[in-house]
């Protein structure tokens, strides 16, 4: 339901993770909102955490490492706007952050930073995206790698009406 709340604070998530609809992850949100504070998930088998809503989402102060999959999975639509700062991210299979759009998006990273990768599949943030609002892309702490989108070859595409604004960092 879009109305549930999940908070986690001063949490150890250790071997987990079922597949539960096509993906295996510690926690899965499905809808509601999440707040994961000063936490750890390691060994999972999948993702640390996976969310496909655009609720409001709070990782912060918080380690993902030896994970069979990425950090954190986001499949997002609509107006994203996560706080995901102070994490460690370190020898998960996958990427850091994974993001890849259910839909067009309109996304704004400037309260994710402070992040570090290392060790991982890809120590950075995986983006593919369809952006239609103003969107704006911050220093969230290691690199953006930008991927092909379907059958075009651009990763990121902005919409007419839309605009993306790179900040430095």
């Amino acid at each position: 339901s879009s109305a549930g709340k999940a908070s986690f604070d001063y949490t150890q998530i250790r071997y987990s993770g079922a597949y539960l609809g096509g993906s295996a992850a510690s926690l899965k949100i499905n809808g509601g909102t999440l707040a994961f504070r000063h936490g750890l998930i390691d060994y999972a088998n999948g993702s640390a955490i996976h969310m496909s809503t655009a609720s409001p989402l709070e990782i912060t102060n918080s380690v993902f490492q030896n994970n069979n999959g990425h950090g954190i999975y986001l499949y997002v639509s609509g107006t994203f706007n996560p706080l995901i700062q102070g994490n460690t991210f370190s020898s998960n299979t996958g990427y850091a952050i994974f993001l890849s759009p259910s839909n067009n998006l309109t996304l704004d990273t400037t309260q994710m930073s402070a992040n570090s990768a290392s060790g991982n599949g890809t120590n950075g943030m995986y983006f593919i995206a369809e952006l239609t609002g103003d969107s704006t892309l911050s220093d969230v702490g290691f690199p953006y790698v930008f991927d092909y989108f379907g059958s075009n070859p651009a990763s990121v595409r902005v919409l007419s009406g839309a605009s993306l604004e790179i900040l430095p960092g």
